[in-house]
């Protein structure tokens, strides 16, 4: 295969590499189901970057054999654009990453704790019905509550104190 051929087919499998890595960017800006989710397309894309960076160190040593040089300035030229072009995707990458682990993170939040709407809505309802027999009623169990955890860490104490006792029996023998 000639020298020209091959930087041809370099080329065109830098562009593919390209327009892929670029999909998977828009894929990632998109994604806003889990972290999960957002990791494989994350490694989908390190591999996307890692075949284009080949190809790219895959032209620039056939540029090398190239004797004219015209054609090497201009292939020099459409490399160094090849490179601009993956460090403009690589600063895409990580401002998709950031947007989509904040949309996640947002998502979350939201289903864990509700929308601030329903908070808000929850409150007001719970504001206007709430009334002195409640709060007593409510008191009264705590304080039911309170008593029987306290008889049950005397009752914890007293049994550590026969165990202690027993210890010190049994280690003077």
């Amino acid at each position: 295969m000639d020298s020209n051929a091959v930087i041809s087919q370099l080329k065109d499998h830098i562009i593919t590499s390209d327009l892929t890595l670029k999909t998977l960017i828009k894929d990632i800006l998109d994604c806003n189901t889990t972290d999960g989710d957002l990791n494989y397309l994350i490694s989908c894309v390190s591999q996307r970057i890692r075949v284009y960076k080949k190809s790219i160190d895959d032209l620039v040593n056939t540029s090398k054999e190239v004797s004219n040089a015209s054609t090497k300035k201009s292939l020099d030229a459409e490399i160094d654009g090849f490179r601009n072009q993956l460090e403009a995707n690589s600063i895409a990458l990580r401002k998709a990453i950031a947007s989509s682990q904040k949309s996640i993170t947002t998502k979350t939040r939201e289903q864990l704790f509700g929308t601030d709407s329903q908070q808000t809505a929850l409150r007001q309802r719970n504001g206007s019905t709430v009334n002195n027999e409640v709060l007593a009623t409510k008191s009264t169990a705590i304080t039911d509550n309170l008593k029987t955890v306290s008889r049950l860490l005397a009752s914890q104490v007293t049994q550590s104190e026969h165990t202690l006792q027993t210890l010190i029996g049994s280690s003077a023998t």
